[in-house]
Order: structure tokens, then sequence, then C-alpha cells
């Protein structure tokens, strides 16, 4: 399986108010957007949530749909294309409630088919011996699975916090 990079973590800045404060606040700015135009071709079917068809895929450009594709192909001139005949386009999934940690947990033996209460005693000694590290496979692990579902965008409610993490 195919598991995104690890990014590292991102540069700590000094709390504000303190002059070197004033001199990095501007480096987090926003990457500018890839506008190459790229055709998702010829998908087993299109979801559009409008009256419109998109027989032949979509065109993207940077974050936005700037196309639907109709029989005859692109109105204008694409930069790449992604072969889509063995996909379905639709839009990403939203879960607005996830705990990334649990899915190292998922199958625990002890907590397996128990009411609420009876599975968080098994699953909270568990869960207090998690490290760093545990956590951070976890949520690559999670996100995975996400993805793999259609899910581009999570929520985690995370409140389990080992030693080291802020490391």
């Amino acid at each position: 399986p195919l598991l995104p990079p690890r990014l590292p973590p991102p540069p700590r800045l000094p709390p504000p108010g303190r002059p070197e404060a004033r001199r990095t606040r501007n480096v987090h700015r926003r990457p500018t957007l890839d506008t190459r135009r790229i055709w998702i071709r010829d998908p087993l079917a299109t979801f559009t949530a409008t009256d419109a068809e998109a027989p032949r895929g979509i065109v993207v450009a940077g974050s936005r749909i700037v196309e639907l594709v109709g029989s005859e192909g692109p109105a204008s001139p694409v930069d790449a294309e992604f072969d889509a005949r063995a996909c379905v386009l639709t839009p990403g999934l939203v879960n607005c409630h996830h705990h990334f940690y649990q899915t190292l947990t998922r199958a625990h033996p002890g907590a397996l088919d128990r009411e609420l209460f009876d599975w968080l005693r098994a699953l909270y000694p568990v869960w207090s011996r998690l490290e760093a590290e545990d956590v951070a496979v976890a949520t690559e692990l999670a996100l995975a699975e996400l993805m793999l579902s259609g899910c581009t965008t999570a929520a985690d409610h995370h409140y389990v916090f080992p030693e080291g993490l802020a490391e």
C-alpha cells in the first residue's frame, strides 16, 4: 500500500509580541495553486450534483473544476490527462468526527462486541500506554484508510497526549 510521505513539522514561531515574531510573521504564506488544466478523462461515472452531465470527465485547474467534459472532449486545450477509466468521480467525503489513534485498537480482543462503557474500560488502559510514535503511525494509517474510502477532509477528536508528542 502507498502511504503519503511523512511531512516535517512546521517551523516553530516565537510567541507573539517578541521582536523575532515580527520578522517571521509571513513565513506561512499560502502556496500558489497549480493552474495547469488537467483532464480527468473517461471515468465510469461522474456525479455532478446538477442536471449537467460529464460523460468524458472533468477538467480541473488548481483546486477548481473548470469544465464538465461532454462527449466531444474538452472545449480548450489541457496540459495533462489522468486516465480515470476504472474510477468513479464523486465529491470528497467529509468525516466530522474521528479518533485517529483508535485505529490501532479497532480489533483489540478485550473490546470486541462490548457496550460503550465496557468498551471504554477495556481500551483506556491500552490508550494510556500509547507513545508518540504510536499516535504518528495511527494517524498515517487512519488517513490512508480515509483517503482510500474517498474521504478528503477529517476532523480528529484527539484527547490522548503521550509524553513526547509535542516534539
